[in-house]
């Protein structure tokens, strides 16, 4: 959770996940990891694509061998 914004996104998730481990409900929470398209409010590939320009690497955390979900919105 981010202490600081009382509106992040990461709050809701946290606090919903503790609900439904509190009443004992099985859950899965599948996250697509990049989002892209003409709704997306969080350009990350922009990320990506400017540290390609701009010769940097770009980090592969643990082994690299993780499979990356991207889902589109319209």
């Amino acid at each position: 959770i981010d202490a600081v914004d009382p509106k992040s996104r990461h709050k809701g998730k946290l606090e919903t996940e503790s609900l439904l481990d509190k009443r004992g409900v099985n859950w899965t929470s599948i996250r697509p990891v990049y989002i892209y398209g003409p709704l997306n409010y969080n350009p990350v590939e922009e990320w990506f694509f400017h540290r390609l320009k701009a010769g940097r690497p770009i980090p592969i955390p643990n082994s690299g061998l993780q499979v990356t979900q991207l889902g589109h919105v319209k």
